[in-house]
């Protein structure tokens, strides 16, 4: 141990090791801590939105967190040889499932309980946040209101946040304007290095059609809000809020898992 902590000195890397959830360390798991209710308890972000490969049932993380997949996403199908990042509530089980009724997602399904290629492989090692924790990330964590802010990414729009312990420069927390925080790839990795989560505004999709790509992002929470709605954590160039809306609508998701 002695060994490792030198060795961690050396490098310049003492903030990383002390960060780094000793038993959460798996691949495709950022560094920022986000405390997630009034107990203290703690998740880390994946490293980009989830996507699905139906010809081969596979699962993975985006490369990077401003990528998205897009208009593309009006491909879905069982047989699709393509990737989707847009997907109907609770549809862990069902990824390709399109249908514009809502009747018909009324079972969450979550797709962290799903084996992801470059989030470890294995399953149940990731999950999706519920209402009541992005709630609490969004208005009431410590300085919540100084830790989110509307963004442009790598040319991408969407939102930052913030780990928990963050108190550095070259950020404005405020959610009227895409242009409000812009980086070029280089700031990015900076900044992404500090702990930050950035959502891009992937669009949504309904039935087959896409919608609003690249000007409203829309990831969904694991919480029902009744028999054919679902919370949802949505954002456009004049703000950010949670709100409820349709279980048949593809939405982009960001899993978590557990810091402790």
């Amino acid at each position: 141990m002695k060994k490792l902590f030198l060795l961690c000195v050396l490098c310049g890397a003492i903030v990383a090791c002390n960060n780094t959830p000793d038993n959460h360390s798996h691949e495709g798991a950022l560094s920022g801590l986000f405390t997630v209710n009034a107990a203290g308890d703690k998740v880390v972000f994946s490293q980009g939105n989830l996507q699905y490969h139906a010809s081969t049932h596979t699962w993975q993380f985006a490369a990077n967190q401003y990528d998205t997949i897009g208009i593309a996403n009006e491909n879905i199908a069982d047989n699709y040889d393509g990737r989707i990042d847009l997907f109907g509530w609770g549809t862990g089980n069902n990824p390709t499932l399109a249908s514009t009724d809502s009747v018909d997602y009324v079972s969450f399904s979550d797709w962290g309980t799903n084996p992801i290629s470059n989030g470890g492989n294995k399953a149940n090692l990731w999950r999706t946040l519920t209402a009541d924790e992005m709630n609490y990330i969004c208005y009431t964590r410590t300085k919540a209101d100084h830790l989110r802010g509307l963004a442009v990414v790598n040319g991408v729009n969407g939102v930052i946040f913030m780990p928990d312990d963050w108190a550095g420069e070259g950020f404005t927390a405020a959610l009227d304007s895409f242009p409000t925080n812009v980086y070029s790839l280089a700031q990015w990795k900076k900044l992404e290095q500090s702990g930050a989560v950035f959502l891009p505004a992937a669009g949504g999709r309904i039935g087959k059609k896409s919608i609003t790509v690249g000007s409203w992002g829309l990831y969904w929470l694991a919480t029902k809000y009744n028999e054919r709605q679902a919370y949802a954590v949505s954002f456009m160039s004049d703000g950010q809020d949670i709100d409820h809306y349709f279980l048949n609508y593809g939405f982009s998701v960001r899993l978590v898992q557990s810091a402790q």
